[in-house]
């Protein structure tokens, strides 16, 4: 962690509503990393029925709390963005986790010495049954067409996000990270693709649970971003076709994914 005063190298945003082990797994993966650079961890509560302060002081946790009533999750990730400090924001909601005690000091190291606008990475999918899935990231040259990785695996320069006044459009409340990141990647000069896994998440979040909302919103923001209605049909019919190979031939699925992964 960093001082009070200092501008850290790293804010890491955590949105959190009653759920206790997700944070305390999410503060713990912090605590556990070792050389790492200057961060800040802010936890934004949206009054959870327990008592988060407690369990932070507990845990031994210097995060900054905020609780507050919000609009759902997009509205607390804008207002955890407005209290950062840092040159670089990630968000680890709660249950997420980094991959391994090492990733914040392999993100400091490319962080200061590419200095990028945007970096990001490969991801694990905790499964229902504890398994791990790896999942690759694509190309950001990709993001027309889908969400290249996951949003834990990405890291922001903070001044853009500012300077421009960019925010998570709640018109979305699915595919609000998505149309973010596409705007967010209009404005970024440097972009770096770190060659590991950042974050691990746990399947069955609300992008997943309701997918057919979620492909809906995604195709708006597709005619919205690029004009195009024709490309953005095709990319939906090719999310549906994908949603039911993955339901009823997984093992196809994400052999093919991997085929993917290695193309793009």
């Amino acid at each position: 962690m960093t001082s009070a005063t200092a501008t850290p190298l790293i804010s890491v945003i955590s949105i959190t509503l009653n759920d206790r082990d997700g944070l305390q797994r999410t503060v713990q993966s912090l605590q556990s990393q070792t050389d790492a650079p200057s961060y800040e961890h802010i936890i934004v509560d949206g009054v959870s029925d327990y008592d988060v302060a407690g369990l932070l002081e507990a845990l031994g946790s210097n995060a900054r709390l905020h609780q507050g009533r919000d609009k759902g999750l997009y509205d607390a990730m804008n207002t955890g963005t407005g209290l950062t400090r840092g040159v670089y924001v990630i968000y680890l909601n709660s249950g997420d986790t980094l991959a391994g005690p090492e990733v914040l000091s392999e993100l400091g190291a490319v962080l200061t010495s590419e200095q990028p606008d945007f970096l990001y990475g490969d991801s694990l999918e905790r499964q229902l049954d504890g398994e791990e899935v790896f999942k690759i990231a694509h190309s950001h040259k990709s993001a027309p067409a889908r969400m290249f990785t996951h949003h834990q695996s990405m890291i922001f320069r903070r001044a853009i996000v500012s300077d421009t006044g960019l925010r998570y459009d709640l018109a979305y409340p699915i595919a609000a990270d998505y149309d973010f990141t596409l705007r967010f990647l209009e404005q970024a000069n440097r972009i770096v693709r770190l060659p590991g896994v950042i974050a691990n998440f746990s399947a069955g979040g609300v992008s997943q649970v309701k997918h057919h909302v979620g492909r809906r919103e995604q195709f708006v923001v597709r005619r919205r971003h690029f004009g195009n209605t024709g490309f953005a049909v095709r990319v939906y019919l090719m999310q549906v076709f994908g949603q039911y190979m993955r339901a009823f031939s997984p093992k196809l699925y994400w052999r093919l994914r991997a085929v993917a992964g290695k193309m793009f």
